[in-house]
């Protein structure tokens, strides 16, 4: 699709340069060209002086030029504003002030809102390199270039994406979450994410701003840019400057909206995102009707496995929530690299009671893989993982602690034997070693009433026996 520009005029003959101008009313013109309302010309007729001009962008920015005839293209119609200044050798006259009017959409506008209805933007999760990272250079995502369907445990793929004509209103409807880049934390929550941290992306609850905006504009190379304002961004903040920033398109048709963000850092590169109009989503693994457009354009979601059941809910569907079978022998203990169970120190029915450990709870929910310690201020911590916790002391206690946002679960099979693997510093209530932080965990047993795991360590091996909350 060729896409015009923001153009410069072809080169004039060059003017003397006079005196301090003395010029109130300079001879300039500002308007369309015959046939192309979206494309207008700039004219300065003055002779001897030359002309500096300032006019505003659709996306609010000036475009500035001393050039004595040019062009520019807008796409969007409207009231727009600039300035005129004339100069000399001698000096620089008053600004003259002119508005000028945009009558008509460019047809690319239509592409992108839609003409008699609305047009929603959903991502096109069915197809590879929907989204993804990339080097600045790149027209794909070549560092990390996400598969079909594989970001479905995230808040993502239910955002939909809607830009209003006219009133150049943007809605980005995320069902009360999104996905975001942990460079963006600090930004949109700073309460839990305090600034100067460093943090992996996860899901966060999101409600927009009122007053979002969204415009298109080409530059002088003749590339087009979808801009936001007020923090506006396409469903995934992907860096500080993305919120509010401009994206290059890579294509706009009817169906397909293909973006580049350039963050400006080598080492974080660009990100990508491949959006289609809703009910034009390209199912894959036959699970939707593809002869009913009307259907929702959701990425199916494979069934969970019975490992993940039993982990994550109960036999209503309800969230299962995990506590210590404190009542039992063995509950929590320590054996020796190679045990099955605790067989040096089995912990006998409640002998931790005097510990922070008997009132957490853990929950391990499917959405997104997160993982809540609800550890009620306090975790026990043994004389060897204190300093990995960063605490001084050689004595077992209790420390305090506060789970930090993004913690997630994995489980992983190798060579036949399952893992329960913790994202980083996550741990399972109480911490024995600095193994545990983050650590993977070997299931000894997982059904609906026990979640025994164990985790090894090069001189021997931690128990954790729970089951679910009654």
């Amino acid at each position: 699709m060729a896409l015009a520009a923001l153009l410069a005029g072809c080169a004039k003959p060059s003017h003397e340069i006079g005196e301090t101008p003395d010029i109130p009313e300079p001879n300039y013109s500002v308007s369309a060209v015959d046939g192309s309302p979206n494309i207008i010309r700039f004219t300065f007729n003055e002779d001897k002086v030359s002309p500096f001009w300032k006019i505003r962008k659709p996306d609010g920015s000036y475009f500035e030029s001393s050039s004595r005839d040019f062009t520019l293209r807008y796409y969007m119609k409207g009231e727009y504003d600039g300035s005129l200044t004339v100069y000399g050798q001698g000096g620089i006259g008053d600004s003259v002030s002119f508005t000028f009017e945009v009558t008509e959409n460019d047809p690319v506008v239509n592409k992108l809102t839609g003409l008699g209805s609305q047009k929603v933007w959903v991502w096109n999760w069915s197809k590879d390199s929907h989204f993804g990272e990339g080097s600045r250079d790149a027209m794909e995502p070549n560092w990390w270039p996400v598969a079909a369907g594989e970001m479905k445990d995230f808040a993502m793929y239910d955002d939909e994406l809607t830009f209003v004509g006219d009133s150049w209103d943007f809605i980005l409807d995320t069902k009360g979450k999104i996905y975001a880049d942990g460079t963006v934390l600090s930004v949109l929550e700073p309460e839990s994410f305090p600034e100067g941290g460093s943090y992996k992306g996860t899901d966060i609850a999101y409600t927009q701003p009122s007053g979002q905006k969204w415009s298109l504009y080409a530059d002088e190379s003749e590339t087009l840019w979808l801009s936001f304002t007020e923090g506006g961004f396409p469903s995934y903040p992907c860096y500080p400057t993305a919120l509010g920033g401009s994206y290059q398109v890579l294509e706009l048709s009817d169906d397909v909206l293909f973006l580049k963000y350039d963050t400006g850092s080598d080492n974080f590169g660009s990100w990508f995102f491949r959006f289609v109009l809703k009910g034009t989503q390209e199912e894959i693994g036959g699970g939707d009707n593809p002869d009913n457009p009307d259907e929702p354009d959701e990425p199916i979601t494979p069934p969970m496995t019975e490992l993940e059941k039993a982990l994550t809910s109960n036999p209503d569907g309800s969230q299962r929530i995990w506590v210590w079978d404190h009542t039992t022998t063995g509950h929590y203990g320590e054996g020796d690299p190679s045990a099955m169970d605790p067989n040096w120190w089995s912990v006998q029915p409640d002998e931790m009671k005097n510990y922070s450990m008997y009132d957490d709870e853990l929950e391990f929910h499917i959405e997104g893989h997160a993982y809540i310690l609800r550890a009620n201020g306090y975790v026990y911590c043994d004389r060897g993982a204190l300093a990995a916790m960063g605490h001084e002391g050689n004595a077992a206690t209790d420390i305090e602690y506060t789970q930090p946002e993004g913690q997630t679960w994995e489980l992983v099979n190798e060579d036949g034997v399952d893992y329960l693997q913790f994202s980083e510093m996550a741990f399972p209530s109480a911490i024995p070693v600095p193994q545990v932080l983050g650590g993977k965990f070997r299931i000894l047993s997982l059904s609906d009433d026990c979640l025994y795991l164990r985790v090894q360590t090069p001189d021997d091996s931690w128990y954790y026996r729970f089951i679910p909350k009654s």
